[in-house]
């Protein structure tokens, strides 16, 4: 990897990662990249828009399913996906200085030096509160959207990683939303990248 800062953001379903990603790559003048990576794997694997939906939703099926057996290779489209956004995020590391959010990106480029490794999480009623007023949904229906969305994104990265790897370990910094604002997150993480990035 060159001198680029490449920002990995892990988060709790609710804890407002994307939005802290968006902020702070405006404030650092870099791209951020989440859901269009996907899109990117499709197009490099010749998978059309139109599956891409579907897909999104068996792959999470997937995950939710107690029968999930982890640390096999599966030949479906989603492990495709998958080994597609693995090359595209080695291949932005080693162009350009971005923020990735979520796809497992901090696992991914485990062993790069310049990447600013963040986790991003809140109790769980902070975070059904979230959704319930983002949403406008009553609180039976934020919780079992939060259950559900912890358990898949849980799955995803035991399977993907071969259970060597959680959410909260081997992170930089770790935020929690509980305490700090939108607002008051970015300006922690846009004042450890500048650090960082001075210090390169």
């Amino acid at each position: 990897m060159s001198d680029h800062l490449i920002i990995t953001i892990v988060r709790e379903f609710g804890a407002e990662g994307h939005e802290i990603g968006m902020l702070l790559a405006k404030k650092l003048g870099i791209k951020l990249y989440d859901k269009d990576l996907v899109q990117k794997a499709a197009e490099k694997r010749g998978i059309s828009q139109g599956s891409i939906t579907d897909i999104d939703e068996k792959a999470t099926n997937k995950f939710l399913s107690p029968y999930a057996t982890f640390g096999l290779t599966m030949n479906t489209l989603s492990d495709e996906l998958f080994r597609a956004e693995q090359q595209i995020i080695h291949e932005l590391a080693e162009k350009e200085s971005c923020i990735i959010v979520g796809r497992l990106s901090d696992y991914i480029l485990r062993e790069e030096k310049n990447c600013m490794k963040v986790f991003i999480y809140a109790p769980v009623e902070f975070r059904i509160k979230r959704m319930m007023e983002k949403y406008n949904i009553p609180e039976l229906a934020a919780k079992k959207l939060v259950k559900k969305m912890d358990i898949a994104r849980n799955y995803f990265c035991s399977y993907y990683s071969n259970n060597k790897w959680k959410p909260f370990l081997e992170k930089d910094i770790i935020i929690n939303r509980q305490f700090f604002s939108v607002s008051d997150s970015v300006k922690i993480l846009e004042s450890a990248a500048k650090a960082k990035m001075e210090a390169n």
